[in-house]
């Protein structure tokens, strides 16, 4: 390989990261003041191999602490990276109800859920402010780069509250490469305490 040939390479290599670079703070940019979830197209390069490497399902699932028998709810479970996990730890006697408020998302869940013959999760498209679950009736909440593409983060806790039983944990993961990542903790900026939250939290 010549050596123009090389150069070639190397600029174009630092022209696409430099194209990234600015992508991602102008996205970064416009989700500061618009939130919104992530669009349907881009839900599958969230199982990228270095996403998957470094926020490893079995990382989330272990953090969480799940137990064969749980009741556990997600809310944005994307093409169900994590969900899928969970709902082989908590077995048959267990449920996983994941939620996401775009229908496409939803369909392409239960697609995957059909194929794995998952038959403990189940996907319904809902909104985090109004989950179809009685009240107390599971024992973990969790989300994966999710909360910071929620618009009233205060209302979302309450209803996390609502649902988890008195013991119960609700746990948020973020991800550095997302553009909503947070620059400081979401659980700092005041949202948990105004929704009178009393349960553990686990933040990453």
């Amino acid at each position: 390989m010549g050596i123009g040939v090389i150069e070639a390479l190397y600029y174009s290599l630092l022209t696409f990261l430099a194209l990234i670079l600015f992508l991602g703070v102008v996205v970064r940019l416009v989700r500061r003041f618009y939130h919104f979830p992530i669009p349907f197209f881009l839900v599958g390069f969230l199982e990228n191999p270095v996403r998957l490497r470094i926020q490893s399902p079995k990382k989330i699932a272990d953090r969480l602490d799940v137990q064969p028998g749980m009741n556990i709810v997600e809310v944005g479970p994307g093409a169900g990276t994590f969900t899928m996990e969970v709902g082989r730890r908590v077995t048959s006697s267990g449920a996983v109800y994941a939620f996401d408020i775009s229908l496409k998302t939803i369909e392409k869940l239960r697609a995957r859920i059909v194929k794995e013959g998952a038959t403990n999760v189940a996907a319904v498209a809902a909104s985090a402010y109004d989950l179809p679950l009685v009240s107390h009736s599971v024992d973990r909440v969790f989300l994966v780069a999710v909360l910071a593409e929620i618009t009233d983060r205060q209302r979302a806790l309450r209803e996390f509250t609502r649902v988890l039983k008195p013991n119960g944990l609700l746990s948020i993961s973020e991800f550095l490469s997302d553009p909503d990542y947070p620059l400081k903790k979401l659980c700092d900026d005041g949202a948990a305490r105004q929704a009178s939250w009393r349960f553990p939290v686990t933040a990453v």
